[in-house]
């Protein structure tokens, strides 16, 4: 089973340029799954921008202030089951349409912060 995945550590995710150029990357490489690190957006403003990202699946992992934050979208191409997630990590179990097989999965974005990296 081949996924397309995209990670990318975004240093912030609320501005105009971020959007723009996340759909340019989506239109050009076509990711079954695209996780977002340190986005720096939660609550209302993540939700937007999360909306006109366009994507219909995703699970979001909210930003401790102006850090932090995880975002997790994937295509309808692939099931996502998101099994466990943490401040610092996403853990789900990954299959594509149409198949037996699945795979485990964890994004994690280990804080610079060393007593919060020692939870992990």
């Amino acid at each position: 089973m081949n996924s397309n995945i995209m990670v990318w550590n975004a240093q912030g995710c609320g501005s105009s340029k971020f959007i723009r150029y996340s759909k340019q990357y989506m239109r050009d490489h076509y990711p079954d799954i695209f996780v977002f690190f340190e986005t720096r957006v939660s609550g209302v403003s993540a939700s937007k921008v999360i909306n006109a990202l366009g994507y219909s699946n995703s699970h979001r992992v909210e930003a401790g202030g102006f850090s932090e934050g995880i975002w997790l979208y994937w295509s309808d191409i692939v099931t996502v089951e998101v099994l466990f997630f943490h401040f610092q990590f996403i853990l789900c179990r990954i299959s594509t349409s149409g198949s037996a097989f699945s795979y485990l999965a964890t994004f994690f974005y280990a804080s610079p912060n060393y007593r919060k990296r020692r939870s992990l």
